[in-house]
């Protein structure tokens, strides 16, 4: 999963390009429990949702306006030749060929001979006659010139338009000899005589597409481009030029203008079949889904390299807490929790604890530390967290640092300020300096097994998932009965895709710990997992006898319901357990799935007015649930009125990953992100104006 919190799956429909394949441990996946190991099992179920939803057939969906017609010339360009011919002015025909384009992949067998370039002259017509007989001889010498003049002209348009069919048939046969370049010198003399002729754009497009073609065979690929661009000033709906130049450039390696070409043949094709895609018509895409996965594979890697340089100059220091809702459940589970709350429930408000001030001493700085920590200690009490961990990054300097407080005299609480100090610093992301603290605390106390269970958790986090295993098994050779071993291990089993593991432990925990809310929770996870509708249902069962009024158990229960689909009893308990906690954002993003999947009786259209508020309303109680960013950035992408509103979903996935706290986290956003500039830019050259429906 990507999103810091325990979310389970809705495991319903098939996931989106960008989303399959992305497997990675998220941040805290010892502290919580992880729906599965495959982030993009989450992602892709509603981001293909929507898109069925919005489709009904294919991988997205845009209702777009015609393609802006080309202006002559493009950029001031001439159709290039190999002479001067003057430029030509007349617009292009898209739907016209008045020529076979020989353009075939490089590996295919030539084909036959094929009709040359269709070279029918603009009808000429003659001088007018006038009403009265012209008597001024001056008059009839300048009528008798012209005549010539438009005679010769006419002989000289019969005389090139031969010589262009001529050239045309020689390049066609020259092709069938596999002469590639001498092809596409035939094909650029055609083309001279084109721009020399002029209003000849639908023949001089069709040459344009050959000679590329040639070029291509001829492995001249700058050249074959350079006429696919030339082609696509003219035509930029162009199927044949864009599919030649997405195989070209992927085989340059360019991976993201291929995904440009991709993307500008699905839009085009989402045009021409838009009536039959509403209809539910079946209709066999340009590009098949395999081939956008690969390209986003493709250029992945180095988007997540860019992205991660980002997020390794971050100063981890900075990196801000996960939302309250997301701290209580990390703290909730682990069995030090009940002691703690009980102690900072009975100390008074923290605005009204005094501190100390240090001065240096070590019975000051004792002093100072303890004071900070109780103080922290109460204020998470408090949900007040930022200022909790500012009080304990402040402890552990007064009493110098994680290796200085173990000589402090006077200070027996130093292990408890190193495990919240610990706590802090793995929920900014910050390992290294997590395990700093929890290590030191294992030294003072090697036989706290909560501890050792917390190493195991940075390391899980850290992608060491067999040291983290070693420290399982050492916390439960100390603690057969550990709880907080058993329930953290089973996300280590989940993220080794072994869920039979993951049952064990966690019915083993159920059993000796029956009325522990996160326990059943987590099996109920599982379950759903597993497809054990039953099983889960006993298990959620069993969290609402713990605790009736929990956001989590209202959330869990309305996925459950969901995958039944019970859609109108799940969007009430979504609702419901957002009654109940305001700041748990899972409810917000099932509500805004539901909101997808059940269209409108009198429209048939989903509800994504509503879907977008939900998304937009848990990202403002999560900034950093990346989930959302995901959803609710395909769904604004599907409905932009304008290409600069389009752009601005870049800009929300960009403020997504700044919210990332780990490289894994980041390959979701990032393939999303590579795909919604691939479909702007895509959008731009093709001249759309937007991509609403």
């Amino acid at each position: 999963m990507t999103a810091p919190v325990a979310r389970s799956a809705l495991p319903i429909l098939l996931l989106a390009a960008a989303a399959s394949g992305a497997a990675s441990a998220s941040p805290f996946a010892s502290l919580l429990a992880p729906s599965g190991g495959r982030t993009g099992e989450r992602n892709g179920i509603f981001l293909a949702g929507m898109a069925l939803a919005l489709a009904g057939a294919c991988y997205y969906y845009f209702s777009l306006p015609g393609p802006a017609p080309a202006k002559s010339g493009g950029r001031g360009m001439r159709i290039p030749g190999n002479g001067g011919a003057e430029d030509g002015d007349a617009a292009p025909d898209a739907d016209s060929a008045p020529a076979v384009a020989l353009d075939p992949a490089p590996a295919a067998t030539p084909p036959p001979s094929a009709a040359p370039v269709a070279a029918d002259a603009p009808s000429l017509e003659g001088t007018a006659e006038g009403d009265s007989q012209k008597n001024d001889d001056g008059a009839d010498e300048t009528a008798a010139a012209e005549a010539d003049a438009d005679a010769s002209e006419k002989s000289r348009k019969k005389r090139r338009h031969a010589e262009l069919e001529a050239a045309d048939k020689e390049a066609k046969a020259l092709f069938k000899s596999k002469k590639f370049l001498e092809a596409a010198a035939k094909f650029s003399e055609a083309l001279d005589i084109c721009n020399e002729i002029g209003s000849l754009e639908k023949q001089a497009i069709t040459l344009l597409n050959n000679r590329s073609a040639m070029y291509e065979r001829a492995g001249e690929m700058e050249l074959a481009i350079s006429d696919c661009d030339a082609l696509l000033e003219l035509d930029p709906s162009h199927e044949k030029a864009r599919t030649k130049r997405m195989r070209m450039f992927e085989s340059r390696g360019d991976h993201a203008d291929a995904l440009t070409e991709v993307c500008a043949l699905q839009l085009n094709f989402m045009k021409k079949n838009r009536d039959r895609l509403r209809m539910g018509i079946q209709v066999e895409p340009p590009v098949s889904q395999q081939k956008i996965e690969d390209l986003v594979a493709s250029v992945l890697p180095g988007e997540v390299e860019r992205a991660n340089d980002a997020l390794e100059a971050r100063d981890k220091t900075q990196t801000r807490l996960p939302n309250a809702h997301t701290v209580m459940q990390l703290l909730s589970s682990f069995s030090g929790y009940e002691a703690w709350t009980a102690a900072a429930a009975a100390d008074s408000a923290a605005d009204d604890l005094a501190l100390m001030e240090g001065d240096g001493e070590t019975e000051a700085a004792a002093d100072r530390a303890q004071g900070l920590l109780r103080r922290g200690r109460r204020l998470a009490y408090e949900r007040r967290f930022g200022e909790a961990a500012a009080c304990f990054d402040a402890a552990v300097e007064a009493v110098g640092g994680v290796g200085g407080g173990r000589d402090c005299e006077g200070f027996a609480e130093f292990p408890r300020l190193l495990e919240w100090a610990g706590i802090c610093r793995h929920l900014r992301y910050d390992l290294a300096g997590a395990l700093e603290c929890y290590d030191m605390c294992s030294e003072i106390e090697p036989d706290n097994v909560e501890m050792i269970v917390r190493r195991a958790g940075v390391k899980m986090d850290d992608g060491k998932a067999e040291e983290a295993s070693d420290l399982f098994e050492a916390a439960l050779a100390k603690d057969p009965s550990s709880r907080d071993a058993l329930l953290h291990r089973s996300n280590l089993w989940l993220l080794k895709g072994d869920i039979d593991g993951a049952k064990r432990d966690l019915e083993k925990c159920n059993r000796l710990y029956p009325d522990y809310l996160l326990g059943h929770l987590r099996l109920a996870t599982v379950l759903m997992q597993a497809e054990d509708p039953v099983g889960a249902r006993a298990s959620l069962d069993a969290s609402a006898a713990a605790s009736p009024d929990s956001s989590d158990v209202r959330s869990y229960r309305g996925e459950l319901l969901f995958a039944e689909g019970k859609l109108d009893e799940a969007r009430a308990e979504f609702e419901a357990a957002s009654a109940v906690d305001p700041g748990n954002p899972t409810p917000y993003v099932n509500g805004a799935l539901v909101a997808m999947s059940a269209p409108d009786a009198t429209t048939g259209m989903p509800d994504v007015a509503r879907a977008v508020g939900l998304l937009t309303k848990a990202l403002e109680v999560d900034p950093q649930f990346l989930t959302a960013y995901l959803h609710l950035g395909q769904l604004r992408l599907s409905t932009s009125k304008s290409i600069v509103e389009a752009r601005g979903v870049v800009e929300l996935y960009d403020r997504g990953l700044a919210e990332c706290r780990s490289k894994d986290e980041l390959r979701d956003l990032c393939s999303m992100r590579i795909l919604a500039v691939a479909q702007i830019e895509a959008a731009t050259q093709l001249g759309m104006e937007t991509f609403s429906m």
